[in-house]
């Protein structure tokens, strides 16, 4: 019988990306997020593994995924809007509460991350890449695959010409008047 031969593959990481690009993806944005999740699950699996067997994470044992949007942030670094979303100064009362309770509780009701997408994106004219970002950055409960696909949904990229739009009414009798 012959001996199997062992070959390896061998490639260029950025022409690698680049057919799975333009081959398997129709959406640069979608690639990444499903670049992003499998990435989360591989963080995952590996807390997991921790569990039963030491030293699995020494290295590092603060595993994340971090993406960075340096041409949207240069962009709005010094936009008035974005810095006083980020701080929670705007003139929307319940935005700013949502932004004070992201920052000290880590967390916001479902409903309360839809309306909160829906004024940044058409009430403050943001982009949602950042305020996706800024929620990544907060929530504990945060799941960058979902969070992003949230985000497009609110602003209608997922679904062209179809966006969510809070409502007044909608956020006042789900927030307690706020």
């Amino acid at each position: 019988m012959a001996k199997a031969e062992k070959l390896e593959f061998q490639t260029e990481v950025s022409q690698l990306l680049k057919l799975m690009i333009n081959s398997v993806y129709s959406e640069k944005e979608v690639f990444v997020r499903e670049l992003v999740s499998n990435a989360s699950d591989a963080c995952d699996k590996l807390r997991y593994l921790s569990n039963t067997k030491e030293n699995v994470m020494q290295d590092d044992p603060d595993l994340r995924v971090q993406i960075e949007i340096n041409k949207i942030k240069e962009e709005f670094k010094n936009n008035q809007n974005y810095l006083n979303a980020i701080k929670g100064k705007t003139n929307i009362e319940c935005f700013n509460a949502w932004v004070n309770e992201l920052r000290e509780n880590n967390y916001l009701h479902n409903h309360a991350r839809m309306w909160f997408a829906s004024i940044w994106i058409f009430t403050l004219e943001l982009p949602w890449q950042l305020g996706a970002e800024l929620f990544m950055k907060h929530l504990y409960d945060g799941d960058a695959a979902s969070n992003t696909l949230g985000w497009r949904w609110v602003a209608g990229v997922q679904t062209q010409g179809k966006h969510y739009l809070a409502s007044e009414w909608n956020i006042k009798k789900f927030s307690n008047n706020r």
